[in-house]
């Protein structure tokens, strides 16, 4: 079914370059369009439906695993076809290059990089938050925040997600980071609806695009109460495309104090730092 949903969406997009690429009318001539030619805004309506039809189906095919699972709607041109579609990433961060490899087919929304975690990785880079401390990722995907933590010296890395996911993740590890950074990582599965009785200790926590499905808000706030303790630091980017999105964050301020630190322009990514509340004396 998805690959019947990519072919669509790759044949309402040729029509739309194709629409695009028409000669523009000399100067003062009247506009116009072949004969029984529709205006060309249908087209757009059309590459619209099949990013919203493209997104529907994600949401059925991941709704068993929805709650260690993240899905992201992509706003440009080229729809997220080609993000999954790569099977191999070569990104630089800061002064560190990391090669990603990715895992549609197999993982889902877990096996491919998100704009999310490319932003919280620089962040990481430009801002002395994990050195000596020990560190843990929520629903770490491809892992690219916990390589980068573990690279810049943190006490120990701890990261998390899905049992399906793991493998792919072990396998970026092991592919970025040397014999003594691996020894001070852990790769553990952690589902958020069933956690384990004994506290996962932590100075700093990060999480990228964890809030996208309103099912499992709940879920995740349970976790961070779980594991936000004391002076414990989760730092969790995050793009807020709808209203439930933001409701989230709202929701954890009675508990917690949430602080927008950074704003990513290029690609409308926020970085909260999460903390708890102390109590008044």
């Amino acid at each position: 079914m998805l690959t019947l949903v990519v072919w669509f969406c790759q044949q309402q997009r040729t029509r739309v370059l194709r629409r695009s690429r028409q000669p523009e009318p000399a100067c003062g001539a009247p506009a116009s369009l072949p004969k029984n030619a529709a205006p060309f805004i249908v087209d757009y309506d059309m590459h619209a439906l099949c990013t919203t039809i493209f997104v529907a189906v994600l949401v059925v095919m991941t709704s068993s695993t929805a709650n260690a699972q993240a899905l992201v709607v992509y706003n440009d041109n080229q729809a997220p076809l080609k993000r999954f579609s790569e099977r191999k990433k070569l990104l630089e961060i800061g002064d560190f290059k990391v090669h990603l490899q990715q895992n549609w087919n197999e993982n889902g929304v877990a096996g491919v990089l998100w704009d999310s975690a490319s932003v919280l990785s620089e962040y990481l880079v430009r801002n002395n938050v994990v050195r000596g401390r020990r560190v843990l990722e929520l629903g770490a995907g491809t892992g690219l925040p916990s390589i980068v933590a573990a690279k810049l010296s943190a006490l120990h890395v701890t990261a998390t997600d899905q049992p399906m996911a793991l493998p792919l993740l072990r396998q970026n590890l092991e592919a970025n980071l040397n014999e003594e950074q691996l020894s001070a990582v852990t790769v553990l599965p952690l589902d958020w609806t069933n956690p384990p009785k004994e506290q996962l200790s932590c100075d700093v926590i990060l999480g990228a695009d964890l809030v996208y499905n309103e099912g499992v808000f709940e879920a995740l706030r349970g976790v961070l109460k779980w594991l936000v303790s004391g002076d414990t630091v989760m730092l969790m980017a995050t793009k807020i495309r709808y209203p439930k999105d933001k409701r989230f964050y709202e929701t954890l301020e009675d508990e917690f104090v949430v602080s927008q630190v950074h704003y990513d322009n290029a690609t409308d990514v926020i970085l909260y730092r999460i903390t708890r509340k102390r109590e008044e004396l």
